[in-house]
């Protein structure tokens, strides 16, 4: 008797049907493909184009009544945290959502130890943004998650789903699916609602929490990259354990603040560390713009075939319309549908265009199914090519210089009514390129920001880098309102805000109405030069200056701090303190630096005012000195609030 070959052995070995050995080991199959492709960086290869390694790192945070930071990415997919079937992963661009999502693919090829991945014994993967026309989930992974050499039908896909022992679907990108046009009755809307799928575990990944998301679906969210991580990552893949190399690398992302805003990003972390160990003349950044730009340029100048391109037509370096034009006409379509067939993209770039972009990695090419297998059809005659960039930022990128071109060709209203398609917060890149790009047309998309959210609005005037007299009336106008500075915040959106502030101090006319420094005391020093969040609020001119510490105990130094940073900023009336817990007694040295301003010190949620002659605190509407029995409630308060 002949004997079996390991593959036939093997669907009787773990009691497999033939169809589902084969559905298994085809999906296996396409996600090795698509693993190759997406994380193999064209200029990093090798050990150095591991930038799943940063991204699944990275920090991640359990919503447990407040945000508890997890150890790794798998307890996303263990029953440690989780309650239910339904989880989400929200984070920000460049974050890591489909990085995470593909390395759980990754994990289930090689059936990694001691995850959930364990225990399913199929996973499927599928990136909701190709998916608005496709309304049923077994049509979509037979056309998207399955070879284009696959025989299953749409209805062989159910059938096996449902005699699976364990199943674990990875959706990606949710934000990305709700762009278009969709049918609220399709299968991906009833699995987020729990009404389809129900005995299956489920992770979806978003750019924000959807409003459809149920309140029993449990929360995870991205943080980025820390100096911890930084560290071991620039040490171990860059350095290869060069001390004095990692420190050089270190140095220069620690001492520019755009560049460290954005190597918290993951992806852009590892593009950049390598960048820097490679190019020791790695310039300095005052915008992401430049930033972005850098890095794109980097991507085309990837291969010595794609450098001799660029050699030989040195303007597409600054000119690259055909391809600006795809991605505005992608981002601003009705469907927000941001894939292209492979023939279309070559007949409108030109093939040797669009060979260059996919060589150089900006443009990734994905193999699918088109049509539903028929009999006598051979399953070749459907083959499509989908494509897409790389990553989401250099959609936006590209369509960004096609964006500035259009706005001036536009009136006021016109703009209003094509931006609308668009999200000022899911689609900040967009706005602040323009912007980063062409100064001349800032003003009309400022105007517009800022009507939408004041924090993208910073962000923007952060890529003019103080050439702001078309914004200053924006710029008045945030200044009026209460300017905020908190822990949440990532180093880009601090440094935004503190270019803001140097704005007005510069131009001595402007005073900032209410300054709040939020939850960052601990890590921020308002007196020095530097601080951890790489962050120094210049002495402004400040109406009102309010210190958030919710269950922080502060000493004399901590104060002394803040009191020196009040003194220096001109014309300043009154701080406030509110949710820690202040010294009973305020030095004479440290009453010194208010008492020449009269700067009135008041203290929540107590509501005490500091007497500046004795350094007492006394309540607001009796005048009495506060008691030993008061402070103690104080005290108490405020462990409560740790």
């Amino acid at each position: 008797m002949r004997r079996a070959t390991p593959n036939q052995q093997r669907p009787m070995q773990y009691g497999l049907t033939a169809n589902k050995f084969m559905f298994i080991n085809q999906l296996k199959v396409k996600y090795k493909n698509l693993l190759d492709k997406f994380q193999s960086v064209p200029f990093i290869r090798g050990k150095h184009s591991s930038s799943e390694k940063i991204c699944i790192a990275s920090g991640i945070e359990f919503l447990a009544g407040s945000w508890e930071s997890v150890n790794s990415y798998q307890d996303i997919v263990s029953d440690r945290y989780t309650n239910s079937k339904r989880r989400i992963l929200i984070g920000e661009p460049g974050y890591g959502k489909s990085t995470i999502a593909l390395q759980y693919t990754s994990d289930w090829l090689q059936n990694t130890r001691g995850t959930y991945l364990q225990k399913a014994e199929v996973l499927i993967f599928l990136r909701l943004g190709q998916m608005r026309d496709v309304s049923s989930i077994y049509e979509a992974i037979r056309k998207f998650a399955l070879p284009k050499i696959s025989t299953l039908k749409e209805k062989d896909v159910k059938t096996l789903l449902e005699s699976s022992s364990g199943v674990l679907f990875i959706l990606d990108s949710f934000d990305e699916y709700m762009k278009g046009k969709i049918d609220p009755d399709s299968d991906i809307m009833k699995i987020m609602k729990n009404e389809m799928l129900q005995k299956h575990e489920v992770i979806f990944t978003s750019g924000y929490l959807p409003k459809e998301c149920p309140p029993e679906m449990d929360r995870f969210r991205l943080t980025g990259t820390d100096e911890r991580i930084q560290d071991k990552y620039i040490r171990w893949i860059v350095a290869n354990n060069d001390v004095e190399e990692v420190n050089r690398i270190k140095k220069i992302i620690r001492e520019n603040n755009v560049i460290a805003g954005m190597c918290q990003i993951p992806f852009f972390f590892v593009m950049y560390a390598n960048m820097a160990h490679h190019d020791k003349a790695v310039p300095k950044f005052k915008t992401v713009t430049n930033f972005v730009r850098y890095i794109v340029n980097r991507f085309l100048k990837s291969s010595k075939k794609t450098r001799e391109y660029i050699e030989s037509n040195p303007s597409l370096m600054e000119n690259h319309s055909k391809l600006d034009e795809i991605a505005f006409e992608g981002i601003f379509n009705k469907d927000r549908k941001i894939t292209w067939g492979k023939m279309d993209l070559c007949n409108k770039l030109g093939v040797d265009l669009y060979n260059l972009y996919v060589d150089s990695g900006i443009l990734i090419e994905e193999d699918i199914n088109t049509n539903p297998v028929t009999s006598g059809v051979r399953p070749t005659h459907h083959r499509q090519t989908e494509v897409q960039f790389r990553h989401r930022i250099f959609c936006e990128w590209y369509a960004a210089h096609h964006l500035a071109i259009q706005v001036p060709k536009m009136g006021y209203p016109d703009l209003i009514e094509k931006l609308s398609k668009v999200s000022v917060c899911y689609d900040q890149y967009l706005y602040r390129f323009v912007c980063g790009v062409n100064h001349s047309v800032c003003k009309d998309i400022i105007k517009y920001v800022t009507k939408k959210q004041s924090s993208t609005t910073i962000l923007c005037i952060l890529e003019l880098h103080g050439q702001v007299d078309d914004v200053i009336d924006t710029v008045n106008d945030l200044c009026c309102r209460e300017i905020e500075i908190n822990k949440e915040q990532n180093k880009l959106q601090q440094e935004a805000i503190v270019q803001l502030l140097r704005v007005t101090l510069n131009r001595k006319v402007i005073p900032v109405s209410r300054l709040r420094l939020r939850q960052i005391f601990d890590s921020v020093n308002l007196s020095s030069a530097r601080s951890q969040f790489h962050l120094s609020p210049p002495p402004i001119k400040l109406g009102r200056l309010t210190i958030w510490e919710s269950g922080t105990v502060m000493d004399e130094s901590d104060i002394r701090e803040i009191f020196e940073y009040s003194s220096k900023c001109i014309e300043l009336k009154e701080v406030r303190f509110s949710g820690c817990l202040l010294p009973k007694l305020i030095g004479e040295d440290l009453l010194y630096l208010l008492q020449s301003r009269n700067i009135e010190v008041w203290w929540f949620p107590g509501l005490y005012h500091l007497d500046l002659e004795s350094g007492l605190w006394e309540k607001r509407e009796l005048g009495a000195i506060m008691s030993a029995e008061e402070y103690w409630r104080e005290e108490q308060y405020i462990e409560q609030l740790k």
